[in-house]
């Protein structure tokens, strides 16, 4: 009897414990589901309002749509594990850690991500125009972070990584509306 007596007391002492641990972790979910939620509505928001007017053409949506949906998704990690119990200061040394290994694994694709930049800063194409680029040609359909979207004289869609744009020759046929032949 006394066995049981103990084990009793040794459950409704640590009852309040293992509820305020399932809270915890029920509203890490919800704070993740919701997170989650309110990125894709920020995203497909952005995508298809019409932001900016002239001052925001149609090659620069794509991009802040999903750089704020991955700002909003970082945040919402956060959130979890500091609800879960996690330190504020050693999430900051583990995201700093993992943001230097994905930096070096993923130089190739940075390497995209910077030119995609470049392409969207200096513009040297923008959507709907004609260009001759590296190993193609074609009407620019869309510059994404990664890749450049070209509709072919062919109608065929091709998807160039940016790096490649970035690094070969841009010859844009749309910028003047008068040519010279020779």
């Amino acid at each position: 009897m006394d066995k049981a007596l103990e084990y009793w007391k040794l459950i409704k002492d640590e009852f309040p414990v293992i509820l305020g641990l399932s809270g915890n972790i029920l509203s890490a979910i919800l704070i993740f589901v919701v997170g989650v939620m309110v990125g894709r509505w920020v995203q497909k928001r952005i995508r298809r309002s019409k932001i900016g007017g002239a001052h925001l053409d149609a090659t620069l949506k794509p991009v802040l749509a999903s750089a704020i949906f991955y700002v909003i998704i970082a945040m919402t990690l956060y959130a979890v594990l500091i609800k879960v119990g996690v330190p504020p200061t050693s999430l900051i040394a583990v995201f700093g850690g993992a943001a230097l290994a994905i930096g070096l694994a993923l130089k190739d694709t940075l390497s995209n991500i910077a030119s995609g930049l470049f392409l969207l800063l200096l513009r040297p194409i923008k959507v709907g125009e004609f260009a001759d680029l590296p190993n193609t040609s074609g009407t620019i359909t869309e510059i994404g972070l990664f890749a450049t979207t070209i509709k072919t004289a062919d109608g065929i869609y091709q998807y160039v990584p940016n790096s490649k744009v970035w690094e070969g020759r841009i010859q844009n046929y749309a910028r003047n509306e008068t040519r010279q032949f020779r």
